[in-house]
């Protein structure tokens, strides 16, 4: 496990956003293979299986950082937040005490950049003990304050291939763009359904630990 962790720092990646190259890189040479199999088969057959490696990971790297930098942050997140906080205001839960939204928590406490704080909270912030599952290998007082949001970012990262895929079948296949549709909808369904749980759990968090993350983000110029 050292010599995984000292390797993952000396790359400058987390073992979550490895995943995240690997599993993109994988979707979008499969989805490609879908679409037209015949120039990936030959292309993957040169390369040969070291090369093939490094060209699924420079493809999976690529795709994640378009997806995280672009169509996440500006497009994804915010959407899933605002929902939440609609969801919120739907079922009356619109004050400090009540809010499962961990933007409309933070913006509650004062915060006037919540997407920052929360940034912030999620790398710097622990609190004395966590009583939601940890890592494997983790103790309750070694976690971070929130936990990793890897299957989501799969959600999220198999919604926005398959939605690539669908403006690519259309506007360049003869072929039908529905399945493709229906995944990236589903997939997208799945990613707000499990985003909108995990900040509702981070709220929970957030709220029992209140004090504490009050003089946090005080110190950290967010109140």
């Amino acid at each position: 496990m050292q010599l995984d962790e000292a390797f993952l720092d000396a790359v400058g990646v987390t073992s979550e956003r490895l995943f995240g190259y690997i599993y993109a890189g994988t979707l979008t040479l499969l989805s490609a293979w879908l679409i037209d199999a015949a120039p990936i088969e030959h292309r993957l057959r040169a390369a040969g299986s070291l090369v093939g490696l490094i060209i699924l990971l420079g493809v999976g790297s690529g795709v994640f950082g378009v997806y995280y930098r672009i169509f996440g942050s500006l497009i994804l997140f915010p959407l899933t937040h605002w929902l939440h906080r609609a969801w919120d205001r739907v079922r009356g839960k619109t004050t400090l005490a009540t809010t499962t939204s961990t933007m409309a928590y933070l913006r509650y406490l004062g915060v006037t950049n919540p997407e920052a704080a929360y940034l912030a909270i999620k790398d710097s912030f622990a609190p004395a003990r966590s009583t939601f599952p940890v890592g494997v290998g983790a103790t309750a007082t070694e976690t971070r304050f929130f936990h990793a949001h890897g299957e989501v970012h799969f959600l999220y990262l198999t919604t926005v291939i398959t939605c690539v895929a669908v403006v690519f079948v259309s506007a360049f296949r003869g072929t039908s763009s529905t399945p493709w549709f229906i995944a990236s909808a589903v997939a997208y369904l799945g990613a707000l359904i499990a985003d909108i749980r995990l900040h509702s759990a981070e709220t929970v968090q957030m709220r029992s630990s209140e004090a504490a993350l009050r003089e946090f983000l005080a110190e950290h110029g967010y109140l």
